[in-house]
């Protein structure tokens, strides 16, 4: 009987340790808390607002040359790091005046001046508006960080725009802008399409970007020399 109540106590004992062990193994001290690490989900980096939308990248809070985020911002062809007044093949920096005579970023024979291919399917650096013009912290969205933002989140259409919430309940605003061609904006507050850093592979001519309206909002493509605004992203 006595073997067996040595058993019970010792049984206790093992109990009441374990109780006073924290989830790590250790021992908490009394009166002490569990210190829980909380992640920002706002900020600034180089004096430019970012959202946490609980994914892969931070989500700026405005597009370049925005102050809001319903205000439209500038607008950049694609791979051009500054605005300009018209938008167009002659006027594109990276072609000799033809969407079939490109310079830079093509992977297919035909689309290249003379023949020319670099097979570079990915802005650099130098070409990215987003990192010329609010600094190497920040750059263009890819496609395939587009492509999470549509599976990802909710959107809702607000009149001017699209309100984008995240997995953790933050959110973005992404205003209808429209496009440029040539020196005339058109289809402001009825369509908008912003670029990614990643041209089409398939028709070079083309690059990537994500297309939205009232009705629809998708990946899509267009002519490089059009103007559209930039939304920029930020590592975590």
């Amino acid at each position: 009987m006595k073997k067996y109540y040595l058993i019970v106590l010792s049984i206790i004992s093992l109990a009441g340790i374990l109780a006073s062990c924290n989830g790590n193994g250790k021992t908490a001290e009394a009166g002490s808390e569990e210190t829980v690490e909380k992640v920002a989900t706002t900020g600034t980096v180089a004096g430019h607002d970012w959202v946490d939308l609980g994914l892969s990248v931070n989500w700026a809070a405005c597009n370049i040359g925005a102050s809001k985020p319903e205000e439209y911002g500038d607008y950049f062809s694609w791979g051009e790091p500054s605005t300009k007044e018209s938008y167009e093949w002659t006027t594109y920096s990276m072609c000799n005046g033809s969407d079939t005579k490109l310079t830079k970023y093509c992977n297919v024979l035909k689309y290249g001046d003379n023949d020319f291919a670099d097979n570079l399917t990915t802005l650099e650096s130098s070409d990215d508006a987003a990192t010329a013009n609010w600094g190497k912290e920040w750059r263009m969205p890819s496609q395939a960080e587009f492509q999470e933002l549509l599976d990802k989140c909710t959107w809702t259409w607000k009149d001017n725009g699209y309100e984008v919430k995240g997995v953790n309940g933050n959110t973005i605003f992404l205003p209808i802008p429209g496009s440029r061609s040539g020196q005339a904006l058109f289809d402001d507050g009825k369509r908008g399409e912003y670029w990614s850093n990643s041209v089409n592979t398939d028709y070079p001519c083309y690059a990537y970007d994500i297309f939205l309206d009232s009705i629809e909002h998708k990946i899509s493509y267009q002519n490089r020399h059009y103007g559209n605004p930039i939304r920029p992203v930020c590592a975590k």
